[in-house]
């Protein structure tokens, strides 16, 4: 974890503070990269001048090459096989999508990487998934895979806050937990698991509680 604090929540009664903060740690394990962690996805993609991306890095010739022979594959078992093109916009930050909208067309910043690569028998395999859901579910990688290249990991830290016979404040860890990734804290639940949002409603504050930074 880290010092670098991206909001603050204070108990109103003014006893506890839950900070969230960049899981910079988490980063650095290779559990939070999502192309790791689905051993049924394989993304080749070109090589790039600023980043390493994909499941491997192909130069121009070998892209061609694979681009190739997986559209054969796709197109002639379409009911075994799936090539689905991954569009990356970079500008400041990166990301990455399976269609075309807007940011994804822009002539400059934009254009094809690569191609993540299905094969029916190992995405479906042993984790349940349906080969009808293989986009929206490659899709739902790659936004994973945007907060992950951009470095959105973060942690939660709740204090129990004292204030000494000097007037000073002081903090003591009563929870922590990281390995958070993306930007929508109500979404990642994060909030939730750090005990100050409703459990129906995890955008919705418990009364005692107010954002302060």
């Amino acid at each position: 974890m880290s010092n670098d604090v991206v909001a603050t929540y204070r108990h109103k009664n003014g006893t506890q503070v839950v900070e969230v903060v960049y899981d910079y740690l988490y980063c650095e394990l290779e559990d939070a990269n999502p192309l790791k962690r689905e051993e049924w996805l394989s993304f080749p993609a070109a090589e790039h001048r600023n980043y390493v991306i994909g499941t491997e890095q192909l130069d121009p010739e070998a892209m061609t090459v694979r681009w190739a022979w997986a559209k054969l594959q796709a197109e002639s078992h379409p009911d075994r096989f799936r090539m689905l093109p991954v569009y990356i916009y970079e500008h400041s930050q990166i990301a990455f999508s399976l269609g075309r909208d807007y940011p994804f067309n822009c002539p400059w910043d934009a254009g094809c990487i690569g191609a993540i690569l299905l094969e029916r028998g190992t995405f479906e395999g042993e984790h349940g998934l349906k080969w009808e859901n293989a986009r929206q579910i490659c899709q739902g990688v790659l936004d994973e895979y945007t907060a992950y290249m951009n470095g959105w990991c973060f942690a939660y830290v709740r204090y129990e806050l004292a204030t000494c016979d000097r007037g000073h404040e002081h903090r003591e860890v009563l929870d922590s937990c990281g390995g958070y990734v993306g930007l929508e804290f109500e979404q990642l639940g994060i909030l939730f698991d750090a005990g100050i949002t409703a459990s129906d409603d995890h955008t919705r504050l418990h009364a005692a509680w107010e954002e302060v930074a």
